[in-house]
């Protein structure tokens, strides 16, 4: 049986690749390189597109489960096992800027010890040893304001920064969170990992807020900007019908953090009007960004920042939309309650909510009357692949082990983001993503049960 299981991944994948060649020769392009540097180009943009979504979720995951199957237990309790050190070297290499460095000698490369040459306090031999585990701006600039290193980049960078720091951090310490008679079965937000491992007992956010760490705060916001490259564009322009909204209406992004998703609207929809909601902190951060790369729109008042804590009562009573991107994955279900009824509290009765989250695939095969209604979405793979496409979806429960370790939270089944919304007054009336992504946008209507 596991023969044939094995001729039927080699199946797949030959399948998969037949489809992304046909695609590329229709093209006359040539698939991106590992040889070649990122590119915003042609070729690119076709590999990354929804049409070719599956194709490469299926090579991904069948060659992931070929691996699984071939290779000792041993060796692939080893190589997960040790991953982590991925990680840390990968955030070396962002402390170190070896980016920027190789970046700016451009194709010809540079030799090790120049680089080592470029960062003095660096090891050779040690840098070497990591260049063995794995393989914006210029250098110049960095080194002359390291503070601001990640201010009008992508936030790249910042998102790796993070990744290898407080996030890595604290998965350290997951175990002793989930095995410590206070924090076992808590799900309050300042007793998950995180707590244990930066010996606070602050909640992340309030954490960022604290004296000394402005930096880091910073550095967050910037992270958050990158995670607009877990969905394409035209998820966030075609998960709601906004050209269809009314000239003037507001749009009210709760937890906007810098204003990224709201900045890609306004430039689609500039008939509406846009408030970004976020701490007072991120607020400052966000007014720079936008001073910076669209100082019109806050000039004129059809884009502004407003201090909110989403706990509290909303402010805005007359939004045409309430915009949470990326944000009940923060919190726990009785928090995600809270944001969600304090929305309804102050939503009128042609409000929508629009909620952009990923969608948690069942490992399993299941169907019920909200995985029907999210079919487009949550695809079952062809066998013999795992249900949930595996490894190809891997990225979608490596965040959720990130939320349980920073919040107490968690990414949620779309049955689980369903069950959240009917029990604070909303009513689920369309769900959108594009094909391959386990992004959704879903959009609800104040539901006549609520009190």
């Amino acid at each position: 049986m596991t023969l044939e299981h094995l001729q039927s991944l080699h199946a797949l994948i030959g399948d998969a690749i037949k489809e992304i060649q046909e695609a590329f020769r229709a093209e006359n392009l040539d698939y991106p390189s590992l040889e070649s540097p990122f590119a915003s180009d042609e070729a690119e943009e076709l590999a990354s597109s929804p049409s070719l979504a599956e194709a490469s979720k299926t090579i991904i995951a069948a060659s992931s489960q070929l691996i699984a199957t071939v290779r000792s237990p041993f060796g692939t309790v080893c190589n997960n096992g040790m991953s982590f050190l991925v990680s840390a070297c990968l955030r070396l290499t962002e402390q170190a800027h070896v980016v920027e460095v190789l970046r700016e000698a451009g194709e010809s490369g540079l030799h090790l010890i120049q680089c080592v040459f470029l960062r003095p306090t660096m090891s050779l031999q040690k840098l070497l040893r990591m260049f063995s585990r794995i393989i914006g701006k210029g250098i110049e600039e960095i080194l002359s304001s390291p503070q601001n290193k990640y201010q009008g980049t992508s936030g790249m960078a910042a998102f790796v920064a993070c990744a290898g720091d407080e996030f890595f951090k604290s998965a350290a310490f997951l175990t002793e969170a989930m095995t410590n008679p206070t924090s076992a079965h808590s799900r309050l937000p300042n007793q998950a990992a995180f707590n244990l491992a930066w010996n606070t007992d602050a909640n992340f956010f309030q954490f960022m807020e604290q004296p000394g760490n402005k930096f880091r705060s910073e550095r967050f916001g910037m992270a958050i900007k990158a995670t607009e490259g877990f969905s394409r564009p035209e998820a966030t322009i075609d998960g709601f019908p906004w050209r269809e909204l009314p000239e003037g209406s507001l749009v009210v992004d709760v937890g906007g953090g810098l204003g990224t998703s709201t900045m890609l609207l306004q430039t689609h929809f500039p008939h509406l009007k846009y408030v970004i909601q976020d701490l007072s902190s991120i607020c400052v951060s966000g007014k720079k960004v936008w001073q910076e790369q669209a100082p019109l729109c806050l000039g004129s008042g059809q884009v502004r920042f407003e201090a909110h804590d989403f706990f509290t009562t909303q402010p805005q009573t007359q939004a045409s939309v309430f915009y949470l991107r990326t944000i009940i994955h923060d919190w726990d279900d009785t928090n995600a309650q809270t944001i969600l009824r304090q929305l309804r509290i102050s939503a009128t009765s042609t409000t929508f909510l629009v909620v952009g989250e990923h969608t948690l695939p069942y490992a399993c095969a299941t169907e019920t009357s909200a995985t029907k209604l999210a079919s487009g979405i949550n695809v079952t793979a062809p066998l013999p692949l795992l249900a949930n496409f595996g490894e190809a979806h891997a990225m979608i429960y490596d965040i959720d082990m990130n939320m349980h370790a920073m919040f107490n939270a968690q990414e949620r089944t779309f049955s689980h983001i369903a069950g959240l919304l009917n029990s604070t007054g909303w009513s689920i009336i369309d769900v959108r993503g594009l094909r391959g992504s386990l992004f959704a946008h879903i959009t609800a209507k104040p539901s006549q049960e609520f009190s």
